[in-house]
Order: structure tokens, then sequence, then C-alpha cells
């Protein structure tokens, strides 16, 4: 089934908006009631990557809601640390987060193991990860698409890119080895 065009005709939620929001509501203990009808709870603290689709607008009005995208000028200002955020280096103090949800964002970090720790320091202790990437189960290594081993990236393989406006560089397709 393609996770992307099968589309809500109520909210216009793809697949994969509606499956990130039932692992959401699997989490928070919400069984499979719609997010509409999950109770407002703004002692949950959670913080999203690229927050799409409808559902986000719904999470903004039951929980502490941080929906952020990564714009480096603007995480440089540090005005707006609910809009944006990089998630090699978050700006939150440990134990933050009750969820972190990262939607088919992490083939883009540049170094997604930095990316990886940092989630880990600023959740809560009982807290969890939620992770969207394209994954290839039939691959038994990701693909290393772009060299990040010195300050500037060297590309091992023809440029991918993904996302809206096809601007965002893909660094790696990953492969069964993310599973470990």
């Amino acid at each position: 089934m393609d996770r992307e065009g099968t589309m809500c005709r109520n909210c216009s939620a793809t697949s994969r908006h509606r499956a990130v929001a039932y692992v959401v509501g699997q989490v928070l203990k919400h069984g499979s009631l719609p997010v509409f009808q999950w109770p407002k709870n703004k002692s949950v603290k959670i913080l999203e990557s690229s927050a799409r689709g409808s559902y986000p607008v719904m999470f903004a009005e039951k929980f502490d809601y941080y929906a952020v995208e990564y714009d480096p000028a603007k995480i440089a200002e540090g005005k707006h640390p609910r809009e944006y955020a990089d998630f090699q280096k978050l700006h939150y103090a440990d134990a933050t987060f009750d969820l972190v949800v990262a939607s088919d964002i992490f083939e883009h970090v540049r170094k997604d193991e930095d990316g990886y720790r940092e989630i880990f320091r600023v959740l809560k202790p009982e807290g969890s990860f939620i992770m969207t990437v394209p994954y290839d189960h039939s691959r038994p290594n990701t693909i290393i698409r772009v060299d990040t081993s010195g300050e500037k990236d060297v590309h091992l393989m023809e440029p991918e890119y993904h996302g809206g406006g096809v601007h965002t560089l893909t660094y790696r397709n990953y492969g069964r080895d993310l599973l470990s």
C-alpha cells in the first residue's frame, strides 16, 4: 500500500500520518480511539520533527506539543525553541519529553547517531521514541550515500533528495542493520 497516497477524505491525513497517530495512541494508552476522542492532558510533553497532516493541530490542543522544523538560521537565533530544532544538538534539558516523534527525517539527519543520542537524552526515563524512515528489509546494511566524517559532505553516490521542493539531501538508505 502506498503510505503517502491514501488520503483520508475527512482530514487529508496520509496512511503514514494515520499510522503515526495510531502508534502515539497506543503509547499513550488510548487504544484505537480516534485522536479527537483522546482526553486533553497538557502534562504530556511531545516533541515532533516535521509534523505533517491534520493530527498536529489536534496534538497541540491536547498536549504540550512542540512541532519543530530544521532551519539553521532560526535555530541560531534561539527565539523559537518550540518551532525550530536540530535533532543532532537539541536545545532542551535532559528528560524533558514523554514522547519524541520523528517521521521520515532521520535519513536526512547528517549525523543520525548524534540525533539518536540527543533524543534519548531529552526523553524522560519512561519516555518513548517513535520513528519512521524509508526502509528496505531485504537490504542487510544501510547504504551510506554521503560521508560525513569531515567538516564537509563527501558524496559517495549521486545525490538523492526528498521532501517538499525536493531539496532535502538523503544521507542514507536504511537496511536491516537499523534494527540493531
